[in-house]
């Protein structure tokens, strides 16, 4: 069984801090944001918020606790660094596969595999666009033919049924 871990906070602040620090607070949460904007407080996938204000006679006790399990952030932390890298290097060989195609180059097959190899370990993050998954599963199948093919003119197409799947799929989840 995964620990759990709490982080807390305890600020004393007057009435007009505590106002901001609440207005940031909820707009933090508003927007999805991993951190309060001006305040050590990591939002980020946390199951449990308990907030508690205290008025004081010259100034009020805030005191936040955050609850996650240590699992939970290992987990995440490892799993959003490597979608990170694998979608950053994703978008250099795509742009790269691009450039290729436009000067009217076949791509070399170290790229093309990669590219590939990387498509496929993409649709397997959770979370991120299940709906276009087997859309570019196909996509990805049909580009690998076009090159096997050597069809500049097919890679071309290939590449922009890809190109349209992933902005289809980035508006909805981005």
């Amino acid at each position: 069984m995964s620990k759990k871990r709490k982080a807390k906070t305890e600020l004393s602040l007057d009435r007009s801090q505590t106002s901001a620090f609440l207005r940031s607070l909820a707009d933090s949460i508003d927007s999805g944001s991993s951190s309060v904007a001006g305040y050590d407080i990591d939002l980020s996938d946390y199951y449990k918020l308990k907030l508690s204000l205290k008025p004081l006679p010259e100034s009020w006790e805030v005191k936040v606790k955050v609850s996650k399990t240590e699992a939970q952030e290992e987990e995440e932390a490892g799993q959003a660094e490597k979608y990170k890298q694998l979608k950053k290097r994703m978008e250099k060989y795509f742009k790269e596969l691009e450039e290729n195609l436009e000067q009217e180059e076949m791509p070399s097959r170290e790229i093309v595999s990669v590219f590939l190899r990387d498509a496929e370990a993409m649709v397997e993050h959770p979370g991120k666009g299940e709906p276009f998954y087997d859309a570019f599963r196909q996509a990805c199948a049909a580009f690998q033919e076009a090159f096997d093919g050597e069809n500049l003119p097919m890679l071309k197409e290939r590449l922009g049924q890809l190109a349209a799947l992933r902005d289809r799929c980035h508006e909805r989840h981005k």
